[in-house]
């Protein structure tokens, strides 16, 4: 069973949208070593998990599911701007557009709040970065060596 997302704790340090810019403007002045990339790229997607979960956002249950992730795009388009988060983002519209007009997806997919959807994603997207910072310094696995 999956976690529900809980709304921040009070002693949770509220990340500005001005904070997520400068990250994502930083992205470009990171250096090319495979190890820095990753260690920015573990900060960037921090940031940004902290950012969403402390602006919980609500979209009308009524509405037809591809309007709800446009609305959802739209928001964190002007909020965020993270191009792989826009992406991601955008495949949620089509796939969802795709199944009112009919056209089923191959995988299931779920009719939760799009808010826990995209904390979920982000939170993934996180850890995966933090994965692969591990394996770029060799601290991984000592049965899966990284070369």
């Amino acid at each position: 069973m999956r976690k529900k997302a809980n709304l921040p704790g009070k002693t949770a340090r509220a990340v500005k949208s001005g904070e997520v810019r400068e990250i994502l403007e930083e992205e470009a002045r990171i250096s090319s070593s495979a190890e820095d990339q990753a260690a920015f790229q573990v900060r960037k997607w921090r940031i940004i998990h902290k950012f969403i979960h402390a602006n919980p956002f609500h979209v009308s249950d009524t509405l037809p599911r591809s309007e709800q992730w446009r609305r959802v795009l739209g928001h964190l388009k002007q909020s965020i701007g993270e191009a792989e988060l826009i992406d991601w983002l955008i495949v949620q519209v089509d796939v969802a557009a795709n199944i009112e007009a009919g056209i089923r997806d191959l995988r299931p997919r779920r009719s939760e709040p799009c808010f826990e959807l995209v904390l979920e994603y982000v939170s993934n997207r996180k850890r995966k970065a933090l994965a692969v910072l591990k394996w770029a310094r060799g601290k991984g696995d000592p049965d899966f060596p990284s070369f």
